[in-house]
């Protein structure tokens, strides 16, 4: 099961939690943020082993993709608003995952 909790942090800033368990032992957590400074905005994942930076490169009223080509996966990364929630399309130079999350509120 993976599932991504986000909270507004101030106006500039989102933090958010993904997790990966297996049934109830977490295998993969990162923590998020989706932040706007200086004028550009930034997708950061805070890994066990690294921080990665990604740039916002395309959004539109229903999506938005952030890229670092330099990463090794994914090269990119797109949230699409759905009926039921987001789907997230993780793209790398000879993969591709998606998963969709259900939005629940609490």
């Amino acid at each position: 099961t993976i599932t991504e909790t986000w909270t507004i942090r101030n106006d500039s800033t989102f933090v958010g939690t993904g997790l990966t368990k297996k049934a109830e032992e977490i295998v993969f957590e990162e923590a998020l943020q989706l932040q706007k400074r200086a004028g550009e905005i930034k997708y950061v994942a805070l890994l066990p082993t690294k921080i990665s930076s990604f740039r916002l490169t395309g959004h539109s009223e229903s999506s938005f993709t952030v890229s670092d080509p330099e990463n090794d996966f994914p090269t990119s990364i797109t949230y699409r608003q759905t009926k039921a929630g987001m789907q997230v399309e993780l793209l790398g130079k000879d993969n591709k995952k998606l998963i969709d999350f259900v939005r629940k509120t609490q």
